[in-house]
């Protein structure tokens, strides 16, 4: 699908399938309405910069910064959204990597962390 072609937030896709909870595609909503609103087209600029970092995250497991909490059984990473104040957090949760949240990166660390269980 072409940058010119709305798509839904819940259509991100990536060339390696990584799924998205759902409370992650409801923030990422809300921040391309945000940045939708401040001017047009910009919400889906932030879209496809997600689409690039999710890809990444897919194929590149290792690449994301590693949560440094000691206990961190789900071998969670972030990964730095390009051009935008925007962290994408990776877990393993039961076996399978997903995206947990889509975070704004002023925003008060591992507020997701319910997600986890």
């Amino acid at each position: 699908m072409g940058r010119g072609e709305l798509r839904a937030a819940g259509e991100v896709r990536t060339e390696v399938k990584l799924p998205i909870q759902p409370a992650a595609l409801v923030e990422l909503d809300r921040a391309m309405a945000y940045y939708e609103n401040e001017r047009p087209a910009l919400g889906l600029d932030l879209l496809d910069a997600i689409e690039e970092t999710v890809t990444f995250a897919a194929e590149v497991p290792a690449g994301g910064e590693r949560r440094s909490h000691e206990l961190d059984t789900y071998e969670t990473r972030r990964f730095l959204v390009r051009r935008f104040p925007y962290l994408v957090y990776v877990a393993r949760i039961e076996g399978r990597r997903e995206v947990v949240a889509i975070a704004h990166a002023s925003r008060q660390p591992e507020y997701w962390g319910d997600r986890l269980k």
